[in-house]
Formats: structure tokens, sequence, C-alpha cells
């Protein structure tokens, strides 16, 4: 019995540090991050498969540790860091994906899906960082659509237009196709 409750202490542990460091954001959090990842006893990051592995937990706000990392790739800091900032949280998404973190986890609320990462990095007008998952993650045209549809009141441009334009391609994709079929049946 004891060594079960210091189990699972150590598992809450482990993940209060996890998501703790996902939200300070920095070289300084990204480096425990690794130093985590490295020296996990228990494998509760890093085993995919493992049931406990925090890279597709929730937090008690029901954000992922990759919802969050790009949540917090747009605060708004007033310094002339900012750029490191952001530069930092790419580098903790990246990091995130490398260790197959799930981009596709919506964040729900009474079981309906509300955000999702793509969402919240354009939506706060995070470039770099939509840039960066439009080109690594495989999105499907419903995730993208969702996206856009958070985008609608928000003055976003170059956001919307990073993923109308993929939606755009694909379109045109699925246009050729059609015609590429029908010559082929001739």
């Amino acid at each position: 019995m004891k060594e079960k409750t210091e189990k699972a202490l150590d598992y809450l542990r482990t993940k209060e540090k996890f998501f703790t460091l996902l939200q300070i954001g920095g070289n300084h959090s990204i480096e425990k991050l690794k130093q985590l990842f490295e020296h996990d006893p228990k494998k509760y990051i890093l085993e995919k498969k493992n049931p406990e592995s925090l890279f597709n937990k929730k937090n008690v706000d029901g954000e992922t540790p990759l919802y969050l990392a790009c949540k917090n790739g747009h605060l708004e800091v007033v310094s002339f860091n900012i750029l490191l900032m952001k530069l930092s949280f790419l580098k903790v998404v990246r990091l995130l994906l490398e260790h197959e973190a799930n981009p596709h986890v919506y964040l729900e609320k009474n079981e309906k899906k509300i955000d999702s990462i793509l969402s919240v990095a354009a939506r706060w007008n995070y470039c770099e960082l939509v840039d960066f998952l439009l080109k690594n993650v495989e999105w499907t045209t419903e995730e993208m659509n969702f996206a856009l549809r958070s985008l609608r009141q928000r003055r976003n441009e170059k956001t919307k237009r990073m993923i109308e334009e993929i939606l755009e391609k694909r379109r045109s994709c699925r246009f050729l196709n059609r015609i590429l079929c029908c010559l082929k049946s001739f």
C-alpha cells in the first residue's frame, strides 16, 4: 500500500513539474524539460504505450502539453526578449512533437470540442508557430476549418491566409484528380 502511494505521489510530482515547465517556457525550461525526459525513472513521460504517459495527458484545465505550449507561444511580453521567448516556445512544441505528442487532441468542455493547438496558435497570431504546425503536422480539412472558424472575429489575416492557402491547394488537387480520373476512363 505504501509503495502504491509513493508511486502515485511521484507521478503527480512529475506531472506537476512537467506542466509547470511547459507554462513557464524559455531556454531554462527547455533544458529542464530535456533533463526531465532523460532522467524520468518511471518513464511517465516518454513511454508512449504507458497509459500514464504525460505527453497526451490533460491538466486540470483540460489542456494537453502541446496545447499549453501553443497557447503560451504568444504571451505578449513587453520586453526586448519577446522574439527569444517566442522561439523558445516553438522549441518546446518541436520537442513535444518529436516525442510523439498527439497534435490532434482537442481541448474539450462538457464533451464538446472547443479549441485545438492549431486554432489557439492562429488565434494568438503566432505566425511562426502556425507555419511550423502546418508544415509538420498532417491536418485534416476538418481540423483546418475548425481553426479558421476560431478566427472569424479576429484580425489575424496572415494566419488566416496561411490556412486558407493550404485548403485551396487541397481543393485544386482534388479537382485535378477528378479530371485525371475521367481522362483515364476514356
